[in-house]
C-alpha cells in the first residue's frame, strides 16, 4: 500500500514559501529537508499561509507513453496523490481551501501538538475554547510597512460546540491495494465571531486543526543532579528575585511578560533542532550562537539551594547553558527580552552593579534600565556560584543577553560582574 508523505492535520506550505529554505543544497522533490526562518516579508504578495492537512485521495491514472526502443505506445498506470489543505482568511472571516500534488508542498517541522479524542470525551465540558493551530505560527509573522497584513492568516479562538464521529474515514481499492481517500475520524463543530460579515460563523472541522492553549508548545523544566523534580518547592524556598529586589516590593519588572515570550520563542527554537526561526529576535539569536561557536548543552533549567547551608533556601531559573565549541568554556546564559526595558543610549556598555545605594534611586528610565539590569547582574553572579559550588560547573561563566528589535544590533552582551551586595542578602 502506498505510504502517505502528510497525515491529516500535518502542517504543511506550498514549496515555494518565503519563510521555507531547503537545506543541505537538496533540490529532490520527494525527499528534502527544510528550515522555517520568519524574517520581515518585505512585500505583502509573498505573504503565503501555512495550511493543515484535510484530506488525502489517490486515483489510478492511465496514459499512453512511447517506448523509445521500440518506437511503439504503451499504456502506463500510476498513483496519482492529492491533498485538500485548509488555512483561515481573516480578511474573509472564513477558511478557504485548496488541492495540492505532494511535489508541491513542504512540511512545517516544528512541534505542534492538537487536541485528542479522549480529551473531548465528556461532552458536559462544551463549549471548550481552543486555537487553530497554525495562527500560533502565523502571529509571529511581519510584513514590512503592512501592518493590516501581519495578521492576514491570524484567526481569534474558536468554541467547540459539538463533536461527532465520521461512520467512514478511509477507503481502500483493495483489488489494487492502495487508499483511494482518507479523512479525520472526529470531527468538532466550531464557533467565531466573522469580523468580515460581522457575525458568528459555525463549521464542522477535523479536531487534528485545534490545540487547547495558544502556548507554541510545553516545556518541561531540566533539573541538574542531584537534584529531585519540585523536592525543594515543598519545603517553602523563594524565588531568588525575591531576596534581591526586597527593598523595593513595588518596583516592576519591565523584562517579565516580554521576557517570557522571548525565552517560549527560544526554547521552541531549540527544541526543534534550530530549523524553527519565529521572529528577527530568534534570528539574531541563532547568528549568535553561530558566529560566537556556541553549541547550547542545556535549556530551562530550575537550580535550587538545597542542602547549601550558608545559603537562604530559593530556586531560580538558568535559560541557557552554552559551551563554546572552540575553547570549551562554559556560560549560564540570562535571556532578557528588553522591548520595553531598553533601547539603544539608554545604558552604556558598562554593566553597572548593584549597590545599597542604587537600590534607591528611581527616577528616571535610565535609571530603571541600570536597576533592572542590575538585579539581573546580581541574579545571575548567585547562579554562577551556585552552579560551580553545588552543581560541579567548575569555571562557569554567566552573561546577559538583552536581545532587543528595537537595537540596531538586536543583541548586546554583558559579562557578569561580581555582585557582593547580591550574594550578600542570600547568604544566611
Amino acid at each position: 500500500m502506498t505510504k502517505i508523505t502528510y497525515e491529516i492535520g500535518q502542517l504543511v506550505a506550498i514549496r515555494n514559501h518565503p519563510y521555507f529554505e531547503i537545506l543541505e543544497g537538496n533540490s529532490n522533490k520527494k525527499n528534502f529537508s527544510t528550515r522555517y526562518v520568519g524574517n520581515t516579508i518585505t512585500c505583502s504578495s509573498d505573504n503565503f499561509p501555512l495550511m493543515i492537512v484535510k484530506e488525502y485521495t489517490q486515483s489510478i491514472e492511465k496514459k499512453m507513453e512511447l517506448n523509445s526502443e521500440n518506437s511503439t505506445f504503451s499504456e502506463i498506470s500510476r498513483l496519482k496523490t492529492k491533498y485538500l489543505c485548509v488555512w483561515y482568511d481573516s480578511k474573509l472571516g472564513r477558511f478557504q481551501e485548496a488541492w495540492f500534488y505532494p511535489e508541491s508542498l513542504v512540511i512545517f517541522t516544528g512541534i505542534s501538538d492538537s487536541i485528542k479524542d479522549s480529551e473531548l470525551a465528556d461532552i458536559s465540558m462544551f463549549p471548550i475554547e481552543v486555537y487553530l493551530r497554525t495562527t500560533i505560527i502565523e502571529r509571529y509573522k511581519t510584513i514590512k510597512n503592512q501592518a493590516r497584513e501581519n495578521d492576514r492568516f491570524v484567526s481569534s479562538s474558536f468554541l467547540i460546540k459539538g463533536k461527532k464521529t465520521e461512520n467512514q474515514f478511509e477507503w481502500i481499492n483493495e483489488k489494487y491495494d492502495f487508499k483511494e481517500r482518507l479523512i479525520s475520524k472526529t470531527k468538532i463543530k466550531v464557533q467565531w465571531f466573522n469580523v468580515a460579515k460581522g457575525k458568528y460563523s459555525e463549521e464542522w472541522l477535523p479536531i487534528e486543526f485545534f490545540k487547547k492553549t495558544p502556548d507554541l508548545m510545553k516545556i518541561d523544566w531540566t533539573y541538574l543532579d542531584p537534584d529531585k523534580k519540585e523536592s525543594f518547592e515543598k519545603n517553602g524556598y523563594r524565588k531568588l528575585m525575591e531576596y534581591l529586589n526586597n527593598s523595593n516590593r513595588n518596583y516592576f519588572f519591565k523584562n517579565s511578560l516580554s521576557g517570557q515570550n522571548l525565552e517560549s520563542l527560544i526554547f521552541y527554537y531549540l527544541a526543534n533542532e534550530r530549523k524553527i526561526i519565529l521572529d528577527d529576535r530568534v534570528h539574531a539569536f541563532d547568528r549568535y550562537l553561530e558566529e560566537n561557536k556556541y553549541k547550547v548543552i542545556k535549556y530551562k533549567i530550575s537550580v535550587n539551594s538545597e542542602e547549601i547551608e550558608h545559603f537562604h533556601p530559593f530556586y531560580a531559573p538558568v535559560d541557557l547553558i552554552v559551551k563554546s565549541t572552540v575553547t570549551d568554556e562554559l556560560f549560564a546564559v540570562d535571556l532578557i527580552s528588553g522591548n520595553s526595558l531598553i533601547s539603544d543610549g539608554q545604558i552604556k556598555s558598562q554593566m553597572r552593579v548593584l549597590s545599597d545605594e542604587s537600590m534607591q534611586t528611581n527616577d528616571e528610565e535610565s535609571d530603571d534600565v541600570c536597576q533592572e539590569l542590575s538585579l539581573y547582574n546580581g541574579r545571575a553572579y548567585i547562579i554562577q556560584k551556585l552552579l560551580i559550588e553545588k552543581y560541579g560547573y567548575k569555571n562557569i561563566k554567566a552573561k546577559l543577553l538583552v536581545i532587543n528589535s528595537g537595537l540596531n544590533n538586536i543583541i548586546k552582551e554583558f559579562d557578569v560582574s561580581e555582585c557582593p551586595v547580591s550574594l550578600s542578602k542570600v547568604i544566611g
